[in-house]
């Protein structure tokens, strides 16, 4: 077999994390000089050692599809420095298989809450049909009084619908249903300025889940204007739910020679804004702040300790 005969498929896939409990198949493709489908299943947890990554070419055959082994193949999990490969978009998935909901929920009289308050709002799905999360915060019990959120999936039975005999069999959005979704949430301040208290994380809907916040009463009372909008506490939270159908898409998809991906000339003289800042500080170029550890001493530059920790910029400014 020559070079020429070789080619390479590049399957970009998105939210993995979503189905890190069962293994996911791309959509079928064919090779130009084979004729047959072909597909890749990955599994982020292989059956017999939990801590590896197993993948497969697979092809189909009469019973579906089949592992490989009678072919010259490679399966490589790509690093992150050759991200321009792929199409860094979402809209390329189905809307009826991944919906995104913003809810902004301002918390009136925050301030004056105790551990037996407790602040309820509803987040209802659009594409999916009678789909709702209740969410919860309130205080823990514990001497910190930490702030958690709790999260109480349902799908509630609508008998209004109509009664006209249409099953809606060809409406996907009707038929799919919710295998998970995440919430991504963060805080706003009295100046509007947004601080992550959670980063995006999965949850299954069809069970109850609860995540602590790292957030506790003396934080939001001894600096309430940090945390607090005259006495409520203001919210924004993201929520991303998913359907069965989502994990069986892909973002992109390339074929061709194996040269035409991985062999191509690279700017070398590129650089990026974090590579500046990282000669800047290797350099110790303009440094205007020293900081002192148990074992080391080392020189840094204020603009940047103020810009990415508001434990500095108070120090600092102080």
């Amino acid at each position: 077999m020559t070079k020429s005969n070789y080619f390479t498929y590049v399957w970009a896939v998105e939210n993995v994390n979503i189905f890190y409990h069962r293994s996911v198949k791309s959509p079928s493709f064919k090779l130009p000089s084979v004729e047959s489908e072909w597909c890749i299943e990955l599994c982020l947890q292989d059956k017999d050692e939990k801590d590896l990554i197993s993948s497969k070419l697979l092809r189909k055959s009469y019973d579906g599809f089949v592992e490989v082994n009678d072919m010259d193949y490679e399966l490589s999990l790509l690093a992150s420095d050759v991200q321009d490969e792929f199409v860094q978009s979402s809209s390329l998935f189905r809307s009826n298989s991944i919906e995104k909901v913003s809810l902004p929920w301002l918390v009136e009289d925050f301030s004056s809450s105790d551990e037996n308050s407790k602040y309820a709002q509803e987040v209802r799905s659009a594409s999916f049909e009678n789909s709702v999360i209740c969410t919860q915060i309130f205080w823990t019990s514990c001497c910190e009084e930490k702030l958690n959120v709790k999260f109480t999936p349902s799908v509630t039975n609508d008998n209004d619908a109509s009664d006209d005999g249409d099953d809606d069999s060809d409406d996907d959005r009707n038929s799919d249903a919710i295998d998970c979704y995440t919430c991504k949430m963060s805080l706003s301040d009295a100046l509007g300025k947004e601080e992550c208290i959670l980063d995006e994380t999965r949850f299954d809907f069809n069970e109850e889940g609860k995540i602590t916040l790292p957030l506790t009463r003396n934080m939001l009372m001894e600096e309430p204007s940090k945390y607090l909008t005259n006495g409520a506490l203001s919210l924004n939270c993201l929520f991303t739910f998913y359907s069965d159908a989502s994990m069986e898409e892909i973002k992109s998809t390339k074929y061709g020679n194996s040269d035409r991906f991985f062999n191509e000339d690279e700017d070398k003289g590129a650089s990026t804004l974090k590579d500046d800042l990282r000669s800047l500080y290797d350099d110790h170029s303009l440094c205007d702040f020293t900081i002192q550890t148990e074992t080391i001493l080392f020189s840094v530059h204020k603009g940047i300790l103020i810009s990415r920790s508001p434990i500095f910029r108070s120090m600092i400014t102080n």
